[in-house]
């Protein structure tokens, strides 16, 4: 059976798993599609053959084999890489709105961080303070929230990634099948025992929790933003616009962001809360673990958007400011503002989906934030 799946993996002769179907209780549904593809009993999801189809399959493995949450987990455990690739770049992506409204870095201080509840506060506003350093003199003694508290707010959001990934670590070599099979030829024992372990409540309730960090922090991705587009903070044309009567610059982005935003915040309402009682009364709960898991795909979609767009504006205030790299300190400050800078440096009045779609792919890139 190990044998057939690798071959499939091989050949690239993918099952056709549906979208529906999984409550976090086991991918029933999908392994089992999986399963009869393998038999060679359901095409491929581009209709080819299974290269080598199993010939039958053991009654003693067809339970074990659908009673898995692999789906689930591989899913979570993408979802989460990206969504650290994410996280930061929004980071340094920060540091340059910071820089380009002359933040005041004295709440990034060392002083402040060690007085922080977390070690994840403190750790982002080290990395940030490294980030800010030499960006130029404060404009205010207290900033805004979106800058004066953004160890907090992306900290929150470093705790729970951390906390997620252990136990994705665990999930990805833990052997949850129902039934479990235990003892060895060698201690001269074997045994079954059915359980619950597939009830995926722990890894609902983390992604749920990620979610939630993720969506209270976007308010402050949206702030910059809107204050990137205030001559009161970058002193230049409102919407960063262009010297010509009527121009609106990059208003609309800001419209496009707070789509984005509304999309993780709707996607941050907790899965964990919902239940369902099913197989006539049997199974009496379900941790909806598997949409959370699939959800978290349409939060890196979004999030790349609204981090490429806090990107394409920072970078181009910073511009028109007559910023260049050679004046930042930190060496992934200035590779991150050289990303943005190779952005369109037209500021008239065009189409701006293509610096969109430029600068929410530079957003998913690993090497931006390092």
């Amino acid at each position: 059976m190990a044998d057939a799946v690798v071959n499939m993996l091989n050949a690239d002769a993918l099952p056709e798993v549906r979208e529906f179907g999984g409550i976090g209780t086991a991918d029933l549904a999908a392994l089992a599609g999986t399963a009869l593809t393998l038999l060679g009993e359901r095409p491929t999801m581009e209709g080819q053959d299974v290269p080598a189809p199993l010939d039958s399959w053991a009654t003693e493995d067809a339970l074990p084999f659908i009673s898995s949450s692999a789906l689930t987990i591989a899913q979570a455990t993408l979802a989460h890489q990206r969504l650290a690739t994410l996280v930061e770049n929004l980071t340094t992506v920060s540091a340059l709105s910071f820089a380009a409204m002359s933040g005041n870095p004295e709440a990034l201080s060392p002083e402040v961080a060690r007085a922080a509840d977390s070690p994840a506060v403190t750790e982002v506003a080290g990395v940030l303070l490294g980030l800010v350093e030499g960006s130029g003199a404060p404009a205010r003694i207290q900033d805004p929230y979106c800058l004066r508290t953004l160890p907090q707010a992306l900290g929150s959001v470093v705790e729970e990634l951390d906390a997620l990934g252990t136990l994705l670590e665990r999930l990805v070599v833990a052997g949850h099948e129902n039934p479990l099979v235990f003892g060895s030829a060698e201690e001269g024992s074997n045994g079954v025992a059915h359980h619950g372990l597939f009830q995926m409540t722990s890894l609902a309730r983390r992604i749920d929790a990620l979610e939630l960090a993720i969506g209270a922090a976007c308010a402050t991705n949206l702030r910059r933003i809107s204050l990137l587009c205030d001559p009161a903070y970058t002193g230049l044309h409102r919407f960063l616009a262009g010297d010509d009567a009527g121009q609106s610059g990059v208003m609309m982005l800001e419209y496009v962001a707070a789509a984005a935003v509304g999309r993780i915040r709707a996607n941050a309402q907790p899965v964990s809360l919902q239940t369902v009682v099913l197989s006539l009364g049997a199974e009496e709960d379900a941790s909806f673990a598997s949409v959370a898991s699939s959800r978290m795909d349409s939060t890196v979609r979004a999030l790349s958007t609204v981090v490429g767009i806090e990107l394409l504006c920072a970078s181009r205030a910073l511009r028109l400011q007559g910023r260049t790299q050679g004046e930042f300190t930190s060496p992934r400050f200035r590779k991150a503002l050289d990303a943005g800078l190779s952005l369109p440096a037209d500021v008239q009045d065009r189409d701006l989906r293509p610096d969109v779609d430029a600068a929410s792919h530079l957003a998913i890139l690993p090497e931006l934030g390092h």
